[in-house]
């Protein structure tokens, strides 16, 4: 499991700031810390702990949504390009997706590639050219040969 995509579209910000919905996060898109408790106004963090967040977040949040949600076994690289991608839409949006039917269907369904460069952006919204070019790595990184 690679972590790279995440990092590199979520970005790192090592003093909280405000995201949309006016939620305060930190690092690599942590809105909270290990102890459950809030990411607040004038937390500052490292590098390290910023990776050390991520990585719990996905561990223990993002991967067993992942896995109860996908029937079909991934590859190393589709694993990595999933984890981003409900990393940025959340489970919800991926459970009534159509790219997860896809994807359960057949994982190497080439028409995952057109469902994945639509998913989830929003047409004229501030973020589409941002999450074009994500869903954009993300497929490379699915489709990318072990």
């Amino acid at each position: 499991m690679n972590l790279d995509e995440i990092k590199r579209s979520e970005g790192l910000e090592l003093k909280a700031y405000k995201r949309k919905g006016d939620v305060w996060t930190i690092g690599y898109g942590s809105t909270y810390y290990e102890d459950n408790s809030r990411i607040k106004e004038g937390d500052v963090i490292t590098a390290e702990r910023a990776e050390s967040l991520l990585k719990l977040k996905v561990e223990k949040e993002y991967l067993p949504q992942l896995k109860r949600l996908v029937k079909a076994p991934l590859n190393d690289n589709q694993l990595s390009a999933m984890l981003s991608l409900i990393y940025n839409i959340g489970a919800g949006n991926l459970r009534k997706s159509k790219l997860l039917i896809l994807v359960n269907n057949n994982p190497n369904d080439l028409a995952i590639k057109a469902q994945w460069l639509i998913t989830n952006i929003r047409l004229g919204s501030q973020f589409e050219k941002g999450l074009r070019s994500r869903r954009k790595r993300e497929v490379e990184l699915y489709f990318k040969p072990l």
